[in-house]
């Protein structure tokens, strides 16, 4: 071919790659032809945690041995629980029920009705999109037969294992009973490998209650509805508290449950339980609760000055936090009274040395904190490995959901400004206020302040305000007077520890006798 006839085929040839659509073009005019919408997650639920709070404690955020819905659906690590899924969905296809006491009980056995598999997977059919709106990715990966399959196998299992654990707690009671007068009597509970293996089951009850791994409420009721006998009266939301009462147990928890309340997860519904004393107290300041918690969804139906306060407001308190943990000890004037009224501007051992009196509050929940005559009241804190995870996910769900109030939130903020060091954890722990099982006083105040730092946090939404109020103004009077201040701190630096006082003792008495010693000397010369 001529060379002059070569250049001008590939001079052609360029401009048609210049003029050809680019793939992201054709992608974005693909979404415009076939109508998508973008909600701005408008009906999500259930999300993926951010990153920063897995930094915190990954452990936390991820399952150990079971994934429930699609987040985690993938991962090898879990899927030996899937032999388990599938055993339970053939004993519920198997039309038998096991009278009160689980599975596997010496109580006769029950006709259920009939339960077909092709009526559960046409009703997750008809919710499939409804329930892929919950999550707040769109995992369209994930082809509809298994999407379908994924909300029929796990979500049978999360209402079994409810089952089973509620008649296994109940026949465990009623066995109690029989075998005080006669312990021959005793007879295995479950014979099942989920109740039988010590660790499982509370793995499970860890697992189930991840924001990552959980399916929308309404697909667990539904199934409910379609599997469940006519002799069954109780409702699953005490199924599912009754569930999770061991990692954070309470008296007569079903009574806590809010019966008009509709629910987004499990995890919505176990949370549920802990606000009831909380809510009464909102109610009673008239917080309506409308909130711009600065999750996704907010942040997009907030106008500009709105999201421009708030973030001055958050950015301000961080820093406030940051000065009164770099100045551990002193006490600036500067707070403004919105401040003030807003957080808790000084530390456990400060507050103390104002005069207030730290007490645990007995017999309440676990958020009721009260402030009265200078007594500050605080219900007793579990950390451990089963509550850790537990708080860390009812955080979660409240940074990313803006209809979830921030209770948790709140009150994490409220321990985060009372704790600065181990001293203060020491404090608490002295107090009976925190029972904690990490190792150290130190582990404890590195794990809430690390927390702390990860959450976007606006002080106006805090139900503590009043509270933290009285105690700032308590503090505030106490430490205006220089000569408390200088005292405070004349303790603080020579009197902190056996040590200190023993040094400075010595020191005083070596003058003393230095001044004797001087005054003998010179006394005779001028006798």
């Amino acid at each position: 071919m001529n060379p002059r006839n070569l250049r001008t085929v590939n001079s052609d040839m360029k401009l048609q790659d210049e003029d050809k659509t680019p793939d992201w073009a054709i992608d974005i005019n693909c979404h415009l032809e076939e109508g998508h919408t973008f909600d701005a997650g408008k009906s999500w639920t259930i999300y993926r945690v951010p990153n920063n709070f897995h930094q915190v404690r990954e452990s936390a955020f991820d399952p150990k041995i079971i994934s429930v819905g699609p987040f985690h659906c993938k991962e090898s690590s879990l899927q030996a629980m899937e032999e388990h899924k599938m055993r339970y969905l053939v004993r519920l296809l198997g039309g038998k029920f096991e009278k009160e006491g689980g599975s596997g009980l010496d109580g006769e056995e029950l006709p259920r009705k009939t339960v077909k598999l092709e009526d559960l997977v046409k009703s997750m059919k008809l919710l499939e999109q409804k329930t892929r709106a919950c999550y707040s990715e769109n995992f369209n990966n994930i082809k509809s037969d298994e999407f379908v399959h994924m909300m029929v196998t796990d979500g049978c299992f999360v209402v079994e294992i409810l089952r089973q654990y509620y008649k296994h707690v109940k026949h465990e009671e009623a066995k109690l009973k029989e075998t005080v007068d006669d312990p021959s009597r005793q007879k295995k509970t479950v014979d099942d490998p989920i109740f039988e293996t010590r660790w499982m089951l509370r793995t499970l009850q860890r697992d189930l209650l991840m924001l990552e791994n959980q399916l929308p409420f309404f697909v667990l009721e539904e199934l409910f509805k379609l599997t469940s006998t006519d002799q069954e009266e109780t409702s699953l939301p005490v199924l599912a508290v009754t569930f999770f009462n061991p990692l954070l147990p309470r008296e007569d928890i079903a009574a806590k449950l809010d019966k008009e309340e509709e629910y987004d997860h499990l995890l919505d519904v176990f949370r549920s339980t802990f606000l009831s004393a909380v809510r009464k107290k909102v109610k009673a300041h008239g917080w309506s609760g409308s909130s711009h918690n600065l999750s996704m969804p907010a942040i997009a139906s907030q106008d500009r000055n709105l999201i421009l306060d708030v973030f001055l407001t958050t950015f301000l308190s961080a820093v406030q936090a940051c000065t009164r943990r770099g100045t551990h000890g002193s006490f600036s004037s500067s707070h403004s009274s919105a401040s003030q009224d807003r957080q808790l501007n000084h530390c456990a051992i400060e507050v103390q040395e104002a005069g207030v009196e730290i007490q645990k509050q007995e017999n309440c929940d676990l958020l009721d904190i009260s402030y009265n005559d200078g007594v500050l009241k605080i219900p007793p804190l579990p950390i451990n490995d089963d509550t850790v995870p537990l708080f860390f996910n009812f955080i979660a769900f409240e940074q990313c959901d803006d209809a979830a109030r921030p209770f948790f939130t709140n009150f994490f903020m409220f321990l985060d400004s009372l704790i600065y060091s181990k001293l203060d954890v020491q404090i608490l722990h002295r107090e009976a206020i925190i029972n904690h099982a990490l190792g150290s006083n130190k582990a404890v105040a590195i794990l809430i302040n690390t927390l702390a730092r990860q959450i976007v946090y606006d002080p106006s939404q805090c139900y503590l305000s009043a509270e933290m109020k009285k105690v700032n103004h308590r503090c505030k009077v106490y430490y205006e007077s220089k000569l408390r201040t200088w005292w405070r701190n004349l303790v603080r630096k020579y009197f902190s520890n056996p040590w200190s006082i023993l040094s400075l003792a010595a020191a005083i008495l070596l003058l003393i006798l230095t001044v004797v010693q001087t005054f003998y000397t010179i006394y005779p010369v001028y006798k």
